[in-house]
């Protein structure tokens, strides 16, 4: 009887340490990937998996007729065309153009195709951040910002928001070339 124990403790002694290095391996490799890979500055980027256009709505007040009507045009597009719409509402705290810009700029990092405003608070921030960035598209619902890249949108119907976002969200065609001259 006692060589029957001492194969049972064994087999007992081998499983806990192949359970133990399993952990031990598990724990080494988790280990080595958080170091490794963690804190390079590795930048943050949303992907849009579903490769259709992004419309963003930001504003201070969703209650607001602008941002009712901006959001009620956006989920419009987002029915009827290859669309996501995204809205964000901005902290009652936020109302300097220094502090709302963060907001702007992260529609711009989500990679927004357009972003309407709505929202007078907001004006100075989309001015700013149009200003910044030249490639990003803009819809305001305020004040006009008298930049190439953004369009004033007074007080806008959801059919006029609508008809924005689809008219963005179509491909922008390439400037026409020139001919070469002389050979």
């Amino acid at each position: 009887m006692p060589s029957l124990r001492l194969r049972h403790r064994s087999r007992r002694f081998l499983l806990a340490a192949a359970v133990i290095a399993l952990v031990t391996v598990g724990a080494a490799v988790t280990l080595c990937v958080l170091l490794t890979g963690g804190s390079h500055g590795t930048r943050v980027t949303a992907d849009n998996i579903s490769r259709r256009f992004r419309a963003c709505l930001i504003t201070s007040d969703p209650d607001q007729p602008a941002a009712r009507a901006s959001w009620a045009g956006l989920q419009e597009a987002a029915r009827t065309d290859a669309v996501n719409s995204q809205r964000i509402v901005t902290p009652a705290s936020a109302r300097t153009a220094k502090e709302l810009l963060p907001y702007v700029d992260s529609l711009v990092q989500r990679q927004c195709g357009l972003i309407v405003s709505a929202g007078p608070r907001l004006d100075q921030a989309i001015a700013q951040a149009a200003e910044a960035q030249p490639a990003q598209r803009f819809l305001t619902t305020g004040s006009p910002v008298g930049l190439p890249n953004t369009t004033a949108l007074p007080d806008p119907t959801s059919a006029d928001v609508a008809a924005a976002v689809r008219a963005a969200s179509r491909p922008r065609s390439a400037p026409a070339r020139s001919p070469a001259h002389g050979s």
